[in-house]
């Protein structure tokens, strides 16, 4: 997929976590999976995306959940689409 993206990002630092929101868009200039055979849809050239989240840190290690929400590449499908990220890492 040929694809440009654009975000606003906000954090909101408290006391124990950190709360993130961000508002944003994917350009698709072109998705071969897509626009390919058997499928051939028309596909979405601008996908609309919200995404929020939580972290957590304490010494070398940050805690991560973040949930994000789009439209499909594909046109004709209007049904949300969802991804819950969560994540451990560790700084050296």
């Amino acid at each position: 997929m040929e694809s440009f993206d654009v975000k606003i990002r906000k954090e909101f630092h408290r006391p124990l976590f950190t709360y993130d929101i961000s508002v944003g868009g994917r350009f698709v200039a072109y998705d071969k999976v897509v626009s390919a055979p058997p499928i051939n849809a028309k596909e979405r050239k601008i996908i609309p995306e919200v995404s929020f989240g939580m972290s957590y840190s304490t010494g070398p290690y940050s805690v991560f959940v973040r949930d994000s929400f789009s439209l499909p590449t594909i046109k004709a499908d209007s049904d949300l689409y969802g991804v819950l990220a969560m994540g451990i890492s560790y700084n050296f």
